[in-house]
Formats: C-alpha cells, structure tokens, sequence
C-alpha cells in the first residue's frame, strides 16, 4: 500500500506500520540483544502505562528513582507482581552519565561523522542505528529537530534536544522519555483500527492551540488593518519592497476567509555541507527573525478574530545538494532520514519557529524535499492545500510547488494531464502516479545535473519596477494602492512570453480539476521557479483563456538567487501574502 500524500492522517499511517511494530517489537528481553533485529523506520510513543517521563535532564534523585521504579516494574507502572531488583544496577552508570550537565551534549549520544551511529559513551547500553522518527500521538507537532531515539534490547530511549551549546556548536539533551515494547499490548490498538478513517485533508484556517506571546494584544485593532499590520511586523526586522499586487474580487480570497503567508524555496543546507557550494540561503537571519513576526502577527490577528495560515511552498531543505551522492544512490531517499536531521539542526531557530504549534506552518513537497513524504516527520507535509476549504464553499485556489508545470522535468507528452490531475484532484482516482514513481521520475530527470553554479537561474530574474515600503501608511497610496502592480496579463505582447511561465499549464490542469468536480478554481500559487510574479489570463475561453474568463498564478518567488527589482540586483528573499482578495509579493532584505 502506498502512501498517498494527501490522504493519509497519523492514524491511517499509524496502522499501516503497525505490522513492522509487531514482527519488531522492541527486541527479546536479553540487554545483548544485536541491532539487526531493530529494523523499524519509527519509535512510538506508548500509552501513560507503558512509559516513563518526559523526565528533565540532568536527572535529579527524584527522577533516578522514578526511572528506576519504572525499570524494576518491566516498563508497565501497573505491574507489581514481577519486579527486577536487579535492573537499576544494570543501568547505574548511565543515569550517572544522565545526571551530568557536562555529559549532555549531542556529540556525547551519537557520531559526529554518522549520526546514526551511537557514540562510544553510549554503546554498552545502546546498539546501532539511532532512529530520528518519532510517532508521538501525545503532541500536535512533531519535534524539532527530531529526538535521539536508540534501543537497548528492551527499552526505547527518546532523547529530546534543545538549544544549541555556543562553546561546542552540539545540541543541549534537555529530557528523556523511556518506552516499553509496542508488541506488548496490541490489544488496546483494536478500537483505533476499528475507528480509523482515511480523508483528504482539509485546511482550517486559523484552527490551533492558543498563542502566548507578549504583544497578543497589540494591533491590528480591526480586520481592515491586516496588511499594514503584517507590514508594521516585517519592517521590525526586514526592509520591505513590494514585487507585485492584484486586488481583484475575482480571485473569491474574501476577508472572512482570513490571512494567508507563503514562504516559497528555502533550500536549506546543512553547515557543513554549505562550504561546497557557491550560493546558499539568502538571508538565513532574516527569514528566522520574520518567522518570529509571524507567529505574533498571528496572536494578534487571531485576537480580533482573523485566522493565519503559513504555508512553506516546498524545498524547505535541498536534499539534492545535500548529499553528494543522491542522484547515484539506488534508492534516493536512503540516507534522507539523516540528510534532514542534518539540514534542521543546522537551523534550529528557524526550523522551531515556522513548524512549531505557535505558528503551525503548512509544508508542501517540493522536488528537491519530495522524499520526506517517506518519514514519520514528513505526516502533514502535502502536494497541495486547497482554501478556502469549508463546509459552506468549494476551494477555489490551491497552493503547491510548481514543478509539475515544469516542462523540463515533465517529457512525456502525457505527464501533464495525468500527474498534474494526481497534485490538484481530491476526487480523481489515484491510478496513474503513486508518490515513489514521481520520485523516480524526479531522479531521473536531473541526475548527471551538480547545481554548483545555481539551480533555477543562471540570472537574475526580472521583477519589474520597484516600491520601497518605507512606512505601512503608503500601503494606502502611489504606486503602492495600485489595484495592480508589476501584474503580467496574457495577450499583452509587450510582456516576454517567459513572465507566464506555467500560467498555460496551471490553468489547463485546473480546468480539467473544474470540470471533475464542479470546483471552480482559479488561483493557483507556487513556488519551484524562483522567479516572483502575478501573472492573469482573462481572456474568453474562444482566446484561449478559462471557461470563467479569469484566472491568476501567484509565483512567490525563492530565497535562493537573485531578481532585478527596478534596476536593481537582489538577492531573492520573498513572501506571498493573500488577504481580502488582495493577493502581493513583497521583497525582504537585511534593515539597512
């Protein structure tokens, strides 16, 4: 059974491992026990029963012993019948290790060179590999960076990290949490599989747990507020450009539906591997401090009843670059697990901040990130989101990569009908592209390619004329109230037939979505070009348009290479913002 990317909930993938967890279990009773038997991709939290902690580290007396009862117990804090007084002897130095501010660095747990391996600290306990996937039904997000999870022959033991230590560059062990064998009890996962059902996700704008941050009830004062509002945020951090904006009623994004960000290519690479190349992420710091804005201008629109919704638009991390090897590996994802570990850990503020609950980004698969749909944490990263997606309203935009629509990629005459059908269609029975045969074809058409010089552009984009923001209130004035900024309209033959690159497609696709479903979609926006632009068809369908007569593709740019802002060379950092039928890019550089 394959996954498919947007129909699969936790639960559903949760049952579908659960064979692997029972023919696995968590190894005999024996502490000796060789590695070979842990072959499972996951560790899994167990029920309150069958766990100890999370317990802080370092450990105090207290916690030793509550560890130590947990153990004596057999990992089931209900047994106390059969109780192993001799387990805590077995396990004394290494609560003695866990008790030791000094002891509890990463590079203390696990290699530096492969960070599956354990550490050498740790092997008379523990035995190879470390597994970096967690299933976690006790929390809304997944951790970031993912625990250290490693096995000992009976137990499962899930070192979370925190910070990272400024003296050494390691990531600080901050808890513990201690797992009995899944295989155990699997009796009481009998109503789960009764209960499971398998549902295209739906997206619930503004939907999450309660926000905590300071300034929450600052501004916005009133719904009408929002862009200047979200603006006020981004120049505390950032110099603001406007790239390009249309407001038209037509695109059925009322203010009712909400705020929606788009943080397009990232293309994170890990600290080590970044050396190799020429060209990295533009701006690092200033994507971390405007992911922070977010999340309080979130707080703050939620408290006058506006819901955010961030979506990261794919290639979040460059796994292509990553690893030298990917495109000469015979199974891509291989070493994915460890290629992501890498890449988060090397951004730790960032990665906490987009995908932790306060702001709950919304991740999409790109091409060059597409294997994390074969991880634990890849659970509700999609191919594409809908909005607005309610009970009263059929969507009428969708947000994906992009790289469907790229010709270059997609030889096959046939390739756009059926695997553009396959990223939009919710209805459209799943027969012709399962998610390892794009991944395939992914690989396949790029292999031979080293991107050492760039990935999508050679040059600079061209972004048309520039618009400082020098203070939100010109939000409302020049070129900047304009209903239409540096808007590409096709038919117009004074506009390079580049500027609508993928407008043709995205609109054939949507077309055939329409005409399935009854939807009426209309807006599509992407990513993967890195290259920021609005561009609109309206013409009648007789002139080659839309049967609607209307239609917009919204290219939110990257933060990788650069564009030509009115003259001027930037390095690409851009945000897609969607609010009350007002949809813009805006530009984002280092304060000056």
């Amino acid at each position: 059974m394959i996954r498919k990317a947007h129909r699969f909930m936790p639960s559903a993938l949760l049952l579908m491992i659960l064979p692997m967890l029972l023919n696995a279990g968590c190894g005999p009773s024996k502490y000796t026990v060789a590695f070979s038997e842990y072959t499972l991709p996951f560790v899994t939290v167990r029920e309150a029963d069958f766990r100890c902690g999370p317990v802080d580290l370092p450990l105090t007396e207290e916690s030793r012993g509550k560890i130590a009862t947990f153990l004596q117990r057999g990992g089931n804090w209900g047994n106390y019948e059969f109780l192993d007084y001799n387990t805590p002897t077995y396990y004394e130095k290494l609560l003695d290790l866990l008790s030791d501010p000094k002891f509890l660095h990463s590079s203390n747990f696990r290699e530096e060179t492969a960070i599956d391996q354990v550490s050498a600290q740790m092997k008379p306990w523990f035995h190879n590999p470390i597994i970096y996937q967690i299933i976690d039904g006790t929390k809304q997000h997944p951790s970031v960076p993912n625990p250290i999870c490693v096995a000992d022959g009976k137990y499962w033991w899930i070192f979370y990290t925190g910070k990272r230590l400024a003296d050494s560059g390691d990531l600080e062990i901050t808890k513990v949490l201690i797992n009995a064998p899944l295989s155990r009890t699997m009796k009481h996962y009998q109503k789960i599989k009764e209960a499971a059902t398998v549902s295209p996700a739906k997206d619930l704008a503004g939907k999450g747990p309660p926000q905590t941050y300071a300034d929450a009830k600052k501004e916005p004062k009133t719904p009408q507020d929002m862009h200047s509002a979200l603006v006020r945020h981004l120049m505390q951090v950032s110099d603001v450009q406007l790239v390009a904006r249309l407001k038209d009623a037509r695109l059925g994004h009322a203010a009712a539906h909400g705020v929606r960000v788009f943080i397009p290519d990232v293309h994170l690479l890990s600290k080590d591997r970044v050396k190799d190349f020429k060209y990295a992420t533009n701006y690092v710091d200033v994507l971390t401090e405007v992911a922070g804005k977010l999340i309080s201008f979130k707080q703050a629109a939620t408290g006058v009843g506006v819901p955010v919704t961030v979506y990261q638009l794919g290639d979040f991390v460059d796994l292509w670059r990553e690893d030298p090897m990917y495109f000469k590996m015979k199974k891509a994802a291989e070493k994915t697990e460890l290629n992501v570990q890498k890449v988060l850990e090397s951004h730790l503020t960032l990665t906490q901040r987009l995908f932790g609950p306060e702001l709950g980004t919304r991740r999409v698969l790109g091409n060059h990130d597409f294997d994390i749909h074969e991880l634990e944490t890849g659970i509700g990263v999609e191919l594409r989101y809908y909005f607005p997606y309610d009970r009263e309203s059929y969507p009428v935009a969708v947000a994906l990569h992009g790289d469907v629509f790229d010709t270059r990629e997609r030889r096959m005459s046939e390739w756009l009908e059926h695997a553009g059908v396959y990223h939009f269609g919710p209805k459209v029975e799943q027969k012709v592209y399962d998610l390892e045969d794009l991944s395939a074809k992914i690989v396949q058409d790029h292999q031979g390619k080293d991107y050492k010089d760039h990935i999508q552009l050679a040059e600079p984009a061209s972004l048309g004329k520039s618009a400082h923001v020098r203070d939100e209130r010109n939000l409302l004035k020049e070129e900047l109230a304009q209903s239409r900024f540096n808007v590409k309209v096709a038919g117009d033959p004074s506009v390079p037939e580049g500027l609508f690159k993928f407008l043709p497609e995205a609109e054939y696709v949507a077309g055939i979505i329409n005409d399935q479903t009854g939807w009426d979609l209309r807006l599509v926006v992407i990513g993967h070009t890195h290259h920021a632009r609005i561009a609109v068809d309206e013409r009648a369908e007789k002139d080659g348009g839309s049967k609607r007569g209307f239609f917009a593709l919204v290219d939110c740019g990257a933060w990788l290479e650069s564009g030509n802002l009115g003259g001027q060379i930037v390095r690409n950092a851009q945000i897609g913002v969607l609010y009350d039928n007002d949809v813009r890019i805006y530009q984002l550089s280092p304060k000056q």
